[in-house]
């Protein structure tokens, strides 16, 4: 990193023969000039260096991405229903990232905001808000999956491992959220049938 700001170092302790001549009309202007085109250059090298560091990280940990696109979309379909952010952004430092945990993080965030997204629609039909709640964050899920596999093709390491990872990722969300999807239906159907009993 020092390497890559050496130039920078050394070009700042340059003066200009024009500049530092006594007597000169524009001498503290072009210093002014040289001063401002240091800081610029020296902002740009800093903003390679961090997209350097972001692209490293994310050839490093893919799954990592998908799961901070996942949500992003999430929250982007959920927030005409329950505001902004419903589902917050879960910090990459220290989380397991396999496939089965990212789904799993993916589905249990998602499908946690199942009963506050039903209370929106009092009086419905629990069958149709069910189905509109998972078509609603199913949206989000696919957006976020389809925009981190675009950056990873961009970055040209969606091949072998990770795509493979993405693959088995998605497709255990899926699961889960058709395992969430039945087991509220079956909810429904058995607190139907004790009403129908506790009515008899």
């Amino acid at each position: 990193m020092s390497d890559l700001l050496a130039p920078l170092s050394a070009s700042s302790t340059r003066t200009d023969p024009v500049a530092s001549k006594p007597g000169s009309d524009n001498s503290s202007q072009r210093v002014a000039e040289m001063s401002s085109m240091q800081q610029q250059k020296a902002s740009m090298n800093v903003s390679i260096l961090e997209s350097a560091a972001v692209i490293i990280g994310v050839k490093d940990d893919p799954l990592s991405l998908v799961l901070n696109s996942a949500i992003e979309r999430i929250n982007e379909f959920l927030a005409p229903e329950l505001g902004e952010n419903a589902i917050q952004k879960v910090a990459d430092s220290g989380l397991d990232v396999s496939p089965e945990a990212t789904a799993e993080r993916i589905a249990s965030l998602s499908t946690s905001f199942y009963n506050a997204f039903r209370e929106q629609h009092p009086g419905e039909d629990e069958a149709i808000v069910l189905a509109n709640f998972i078509e609603t964050i199913s949206s989000g899920i696919e957006k976020g999956f389809g925009e981190a596999r675009d950056i990873l093709e961009g970055l040209e390491v969606l091949e072998g491992d990770i795509a493979s990872d993405i693959d088995q990722t998605y497709d255990l969300v899926q699961e889960k959220l058709a395992a969430f999807e039945a087991m509220i239906l079956d909810l429904n159907e058995l607190s139907d049938a004790e009403e129908v009993l506790l009515d008899s």
